[in-house]
This record gives structure tokens, sequence and C-alpha cells, in this order.
């Protein structure tokens, strides 16, 4: 029997229409970009997307919440070959992101977006400005949880990373829209 499925777009799908044709979009999966000498390529932007291994109720239990280790390192070599790297999330709940927070210097929490890998897209390139808030406090290691969510730590090793109500829009950046974006290496989520 044939499957019915969701129409909808991958975040690649929708990298692909929503730059111009200026701009060079190179995708790999494993995130490795050589030319054709075998040497590591540069760009000015860099676009990995990342997340934890799909899970169902307990199977996805996690005495960590920490990224998988491929996909730390996919974000490791991706920033050695980008000037500017843009980090997008994939996942059903906040991930300890200790291990690549420092190399971003953008991490869009896009959860799970199922079917609509456009509209993150939409907000990666500026067609649309960001507007979600965290509905709890993202944790900055998991030995902080459980949070008291009445009452967490406002400053110190045992405040959150980002406090519940957190999100940026374009404005807090100086209103730096991306327009006519430079050539991109991304790498997917598989």
């Amino acid at each position: 029997s044939t499957a019915s499925l969701t129409s909808g777009t991958t975040v690649l799908e929708g990298l692909e229409a929503g730059f111009g044709p200026g701009t060079t979009l190179l995708h790999d999966p494993r995130g490795r970009f050589t030319g054709a000498d075998g040497q590591p390529l540069r760009a000015e932007v860099g676009i990995a997307v990342v997340g934890e291994p799909p899970y169902a109720e307990w199977f996805g239990d996690s005495v960590s919440l920490a990224l998988p280790w491929r996909e730390v390192a996919l974000v490791e070599d991706l920033r050695e070959q980008v000037d500017v790297l843009a980090v997008v999330l994939l996942s059903g709940r906040p991930l300890v992101l200790d291990r690549i927070l420092d190399l971003a210097d953008a991490v869009v929490a896009a959860w799970l977006p199922g079917s609509e890998g456009d509209g993150v897209t939409d907000v990666l390139l500026g067609a649309r400005d960001f507007v979600g808030t965290l509905p709890y406090a993202w944790p900055r290691h998991v030995v902080q949880l459980p949070f008291d969510h009445d009452d967490p730590p406002v400053l110190g090793p045992d405040a959150p990373l980002f406090p519940r109500g957190y999100g940026l829009r374009y404005a807090d950046a100086g209103g730096a829209v991306p327009v006519d974006p430079p050539p991109v290496l991304g790498r997917s989520h598989p």
C-alpha cells in the first residue's frame, strides 16, 4: 500500500529556494567541504542544522541532555571553514549546548518544525522576524534540573542559560536582516 504523507519542505529545500541565483549553496550531510584539489573550502557563512536522534516517550530519556558527539563534531568542523556560523537546533526539548555555544555566532532553537522547514529558512534569511520566546528556562547544565520554574536563580552558575521568556529579534542585533546572502556551506541533520 502507498503511504499518505504530508507534503512539506525541508530546511535544505527552503534554503535552496530562498537564496538567489548569485549565491553558491553547498550541502554535505557529513559536513565535509573540499575543492577539486582536496583542500578544505572556505565560506563567509555556514549553517549547521543539527539535533538529537528521533525518539518517543521513555526511549529518548537522557541523563545528560547533551547534543550527540557526531553533531558536535560537525559543528566544530564547519566552524573551521566559515567566517560566520549559524547553528539550527532541531530538538523536542532543551539540550545542553555548552560544547557548541561558543563555536556559533548564532544558535536558533527551531524545535521540531515537522514539514515546515521553509518556515525555519524564512527567519534565517530575514523574510520573517523571529517571534518565539521560551516557555520555560533553558538549562545551562543537566545538574540544574529540575528547575524551580516559579523562582529560578537569576545570576551565577545556577542561573539558567536562557531564562523563561527569552527570545531575540533582528532589531536586537541592530536590525541586521540578511540581504543578498554570501556563499554558504551547510550541513543538515539526516
